[in-house]
């Protein structure tokens, strides 16, 4: 049997790195676009919202300034990431507002806050992916 420069049996070696990279793939399906852990991006969003991702270290301030020239109001910030801000903005004026955060050079996304689908039982719903609606977050 082949051996690698430790010894160890090149078929172990590989056994090792398909478990890895298989193991990778093997433990659920890929998120597409606006698919997050069992959750999927709807097209409602809640009206006059934006959310806006900031660099990472960019300060309250350097955000409050942001949002003040652009144009809007922080009514929350994440607690987990507080580069992340829910902003009001007019509503039906959403997009327009979307466009003009994602052209500022301190942030990383800019979108309207849409409403996503969670699901229990699966990736997704349907027989396939054998999930069911729960609820929605984000929605009124």
């Amino acid at each position: 049997m082949p051996r690698g420069a430790s010894g160890v049996p090149v078929i172990a070696i590989l056994a090792v790195v398909l478990l890895f990279v298989g193991g990778t793939f093997a433990c659920g399906k890929v998120n597409t676009p606006g698919e997050s852990h069992g959750m999927a991006k709807t097209e409602e969003f809640v009206p006059g919202e934006l959310v806006v991702w900031f660099d990472d270290g960019a300060s309250e301030a350097e955000i409050d300034a942001a949002v003040k020239a652009t144009g809007g109001e922080v009514v929350r910030r994440s607690d987990v990431t507080p580069s992340r801000v829910t902003i009001s903005v007019p509503a039906g004026e959403e997009d327009d507002y979307v466009a003009a955060y994602r052209k500022l050079a301190n942030v990383q996304v800019a979108e309207k806050n849409y409403v996503f689908e969670a699901f229990t039982g699966g990736a997704a719903p349907g027989p396939a992916g054998g999930g069911e609606l729960k609820t929605k977050i984000g929605g009124e």
